[in-house]
């Protein structure tokens, strides 16, 4: 990459690049490896966020290979078309959920980073930021909150509640206990309650179900975007009581 800077070319591009006027540049004459070395390059020299477009999935797979290669010290992640299926949705994978609201959530953290997606997923109209902001949920050991307020939690940021945790994205209870797995973690977390008390909260292997590490807590957010917020509770009881009442004056 130091090699870049012997470039007067590439000079004049971060110079183009790290004016506050946004200009439209064009670099040609790169192959598709050397595209990731001048992409990385950019994004480090001027500490600024990037963002790829593919057209397909198979370029997405070539370019994140490539960039990989280079960027050990800067996070490359994948924000994936959203899945619009209209029937079957208990079949549907949350993998691709899983996927984005990484994605949204790496993005909003405000930290350097490249992203890489294709023009599918920019097609599809987002929610604002204020959707996906300020949700964010924090759990402690000694912290005190009932079993019940954590659960409740979980539903509405769409987590699914499952006999035991495989996958990112899901939740189980077994009396004072629940098994977790939030989607920026590479391990899933047991949290054990002593009444109303978090006693414990420990990684453990889903597949051996042993445990492995003690954490003094752990900051869980949103699986899905379409999570129940509490401003779509309350419309919702609002529009069921103008129903019932409506109900009660023509039944009157």
């Amino acid at each position: 990459i130091k090699s870049l800077a012997n470039s007067s070319n590439y000079s004049s591009l971060i110079k183009q690049i790290s004016k506050e006027d946004k200009n439209r540049l064009s670099i040609v004459g790169l192959t598709d490896s050397s595209k990731a070395w001048m992409l990385y390059g950019i994004t480090q020299n001027t500490n600024k966020s990037s963002i790829v477009v593919c057209s397909n999935i198979f370029q997405v797979n070539k370019i994140m290979q490539d960039l990989k290669f280079y960027a050990t010290d800067i996070e490359i992640v994948y924000l994936p078309a959203r899945n619009l299926q209209y029937y079957d949705i208990e079949a549907e994978s949350k993998d691709i959920a899983n996927q984005r609201m990484y994605a949204i959530e790496r993005i909003l953290s405000g930290k350097r980073i490249i992203v890489v997606t294709t023009i599918d997923s920019l097609l599809v109209k987002m929610f604002p930021n204020t959707r996906y902001r300020g949700e964010e949920f924090t759990l402690k050991v000694g912290d005190s909150i009932g079993i019940n307020k954590v659960v409740e939690k979980l539903a509405k940021f769409g987590f699914e509640r499952s006999e035991n945790v495989e996958g990112k994205g899901q939740f189980a209870v077994r009396g004072g206990i629940i098994d977790l797995f939030c989607i920026n973690n590479d391990l899933p977390y047991r949290i054990e309650f002593f009444g109303d008390e978090v006693d414990s909260i420990r990684t453990f292997d889903p597949i051996t179900q042993r445990s492995i590490d003690t954490v003094k807590k752990i900051d869980m957010s949103q699986v899905s975007e379409n999570y129940v917020t509490q401003e779509k509770v309350d419309t919702v009881l609002s529009e069921l009581k103008k129903y019932a009442h409506n109900e009660e004056l023509s039944s009157e």
